[in-house]
C-alpha cells in the first residue's frame, strides 16, 4: 500500500468522480484509476461501484476511508514530529557548539556575564 494511492482514493470519496479527483490530485484520470484499482486489489475488495460516469462508495470502501483517514492523520503527525525533533537536534548541535567555542555570552538586565566555557581546550 503506498501513499499516494491512498490519497487518491480519498479524493476519489470526497468528490465521487475520478476525472475531479485527478484533477485535484494533480496526476492523469487512468493514473488515479490503476492506483484505486491497485489499493482495491492489495486490500481484497472493491472500494467503489462504477456505474457510467458515477461512482459511489461501497460498505466496504466506507470501512476502509475512514481507517485510510487515520493513517494519512498519523502520517502527518509523524512528519511534524521528525521535523521538530531536527529541529531541536539542530538547535542542541548549536548550543553544543557555542558551549565548546569558549565564546562567552551575557544576559542582559542585572544578571552577571555567563561563561560557558566548559574546561575543555
Amino acid at each position: 500500500m503506498e501513499m499516494h494511492e491512498i490519497k487518491y482514493f480519498l479524493a476519489a470519496c470526497r468528490t465521487l468522480n475520478f476525472h475531479r479527483a485527478a484533477e485535484l490530485s494533480h496526476v492523469s484520470q487512468p493514473a488515479l484509476t490503476r492506483a484505486v484499482q491497485k489499493l482495491e486489489a492489495e486490500l481484497g475488495g472493491h472500494l467503489f461501484h462504477r456505474e457510467h460516469n458515477q461512482i459511489r462508495v461501497t460498505d466496504f470502501g466506507r470501512l476502509m476511508r475512514s481507517h485510510l483517514e487515520q493513517v494519512l492523520r498519523q502520517t502527518d503527525t509523524a512528519k511534524v514530529a521528525a521535523q521538530g525533533f531536527l529541529k531541536l537536534e539542530a538547535a542542541s548541535a548549536a548550543i553544543f557548539a557555542v558551549m565548546h567555542s569558549g565564546v562567552r555570552v551575557q544576559r542582559c538586565g542585572n544578571v552577571r556575564p555567563l561563561s560557558l566555557r566548559t574546561g575543555l581546550h
